[in-house]
């Protein structure tokens, strides 16, 4: 039996009704290539085309569960099969120029390229992914992942190659993700000494040290690295509040200040951090110690360099008369009759 076009095969195929069964479809196809078992799934029945393949789903080979039809997408190489679960194209027996195993995976509908991984050991070593452009550059997603898994020597290996100013889908950069979950100071040091922003905004216009005192309010050796290095204090991040480091230490979640709350806002006021800047809900530093009750924290305000706050501003000062003769007003153009 000559093999059907995946068009000629769709057509016919688009006949079946309700009462079509697995017969109908060899009779059509011929008999399946290969079956596809996998545990608690319907069996899928492959028959393979010139320019695609059929797949259709049956138990019995007998009652239809489903039938798919998938024609090559033009430009997919001629090695590239489509995996057991229908999602991608694929090619597995790839080797790197160092010997190992590689895998390409190919987007189901263009053929395009969309990452190459390289396995060592029995384990992902490294992880490609293809840019907007077509470029294809190393993925940030191993080294995310042993971030926030806090596993230290995967992270010192990737962030070896990994560029300091690379951002993630959400504008966070790598100082984002170790402030949020792995606030190694040694790692913040290597990447800022690289070259890494460390005020970068993420999509939320939050900074590094903004984070990182979100999710812990309380002095670090992180937060340490980050405002040696310059951190601003008084960055207003979260455009629904517009708020400062300063604002999160003295805004407790829980409502009533921890002591390491406390130490971190004294901390930050004796650093320099604004204590009169308003949110957007009108509160400051300041008041919110007052209403909280915080002597220590009013003082360390009191004790702070006045200049460096916010100057209020002062009505401009009058200019002394000029003592210069008045000037002679033109006449006017009419005249009143009398």
């Amino acid at each position: 039996m000559a093999k059907l076009s995946t068009e000629a095969a769709r057509r016919q195929l688009s006949t079946f009704t309700a009462k079509s069964t697995f017969a109908d479809v060899e009779a059509v196809l011929g008999p399946p290539t290969r079956t596809i078992e996998r545990h608690d799934t319907v069996p899928t029945h492959v028959f393979v085309l010139p320019d695609g393949e059929v797949r259709v789903g049956s138990r019995d080979k007998v009652k239809l569960r489903f039938v798919r039809v998938f024609a090559r997408p033009a430009g997919l190489p001629a090695a590239a099969v489509l995996d057991d679960h229908a999602a991608h194209y694929v090619i597995d027996n790839l080797r790197s120029p160092a010997g190992d195993r590689m895998t390409e995976t190919y987007a189901l509908d263009t053929g395009k390229l969309i990452d190459r991984t390289t396995y060592r050991n029995g384990c992902i070593y490294r992880l490609e992914e293809t840019a907007p452009d077509g470029s294809i550059g190393d993925s940030l997603e191993p080294l995310l992942v042993a971030i926030h898994g806090k596993r230290k020597g995967e992270v010192k290996q990737r962030l070896a190659t990994a560029s300091p100013l690379v951002r993630d889908e959400h504008g966070a950069t790598l100082l984002h993700h170790l402030a949020a979950h792995y606030r190694d100071p040694g790692f913040a040091k290597e990447l800022i000494e690289r070259g890494a922003e460390v005020d970068a905004r993420d999509q939320d216009q939050r900074t590094p040290l903004y984070v990182a005192i979100q999710q812990r309010p309380r002095r670090s050796d992180f937060v340490d690295a980050l405002v040696e290095a310059g951190a601003d204090l008084d960055a207003r991040c979260w455009p629904p509040f517009s708020n400062t480091v300063l604002h999160l230490a003295c805004d407790s979640k829980s409502g009533a200040m921890t002591e390491e709350e406390e130490a971190l806002a004294i901390w930050l006021i004796e650093r320099g951090a604004s204590f009169d800047l308003a949110d957007s809900n009108g509160a400051t530093a300041r008041t919110i110690a007052t209403v909280k009750g915080k002597p220590r924290i009013l003082d360390a305000i009191n004790r702070a360099p006045a200049a460096k706050q916010p100057a209020a501003k002062q009505p401009a000062a009058k200019k002394p008369a000029s003592k210069q003769p008045a000037a002679k007003q033109p006449a006017s153009k009419t005249k009143a009759k009398r």
